[in-house]
């Protein structure tokens, strides 16, 4: 009882003190991680198994990711449609793959630093010069992008560092 009571008290006293948070990151998982809390791996690449037209074992529409119709029931959590929040699998890919949204950043990026060593291809006084006008708090997004864009020339013109 009084294991419980100091239990109970601790826990009204951490509700009452509530902590701050000091950063929340965002981001993707690793490979390793993310094979490790899928359901599945899939390899299949048919949707059905014909000619019963089911869902094909560890493909796309694999039950165990989840329920698609009213009736069915989910063969990983057990729920219907409305409960059930949907799994997710995995699929091995032999090349690495690039996402074409931020394909042409990747490049430019790539393009303004060095190959060796991986430091941005401006000079020391060009990189404080651009540094002081980019913290400009008053700088607008137009004039923004002008500086991004003659910061981008600048170095495309460098070839080391």
């Amino acid at each position: 009882r009084e294991a419980t009571m100091a239990a109970a008290a601790a826990k009204a006293e951490a509700a009452a003190n509530p902590k701050r948070i000091l950063h929340i990151d965002f981001g993707l998982g690793s490979a390793h991680e993310m094979r490790r809390l899928s359901e599945l791996h899939v390899c299949s690449r048919d949707l059905f198994t014909m000619p019963q037209r089911l869902p094909a074992p560890n493909g796309c529409l694999d039950p165990r990711l989840g329920v698609s119709d009213k009736m069915s029931v989910c063969e990983t959590c057990g729920k219907k449609l409305v409960d059930c929040p949907g799994h997710f699998g995995y699929i091995r890919l032999n090349l690495p793959v690039f996402h074409v949204g931020y394909f042409k950043h990747t490049l430019v990026i790539l393009q303004c630093v060095c190959k060796r060593c991986g430091a941005i291809l401006l000079a020391p006084l060009e990189q404080r010069h651009f540094l002081k006008k980019a913290r400009n708090p008053r700088l607008n997004s137009l004039e923004r992008a002008t500086l991004n864009k003659k910061i981008i020339e600048r170095c495309k013109k460098s070839r080391t560092c």
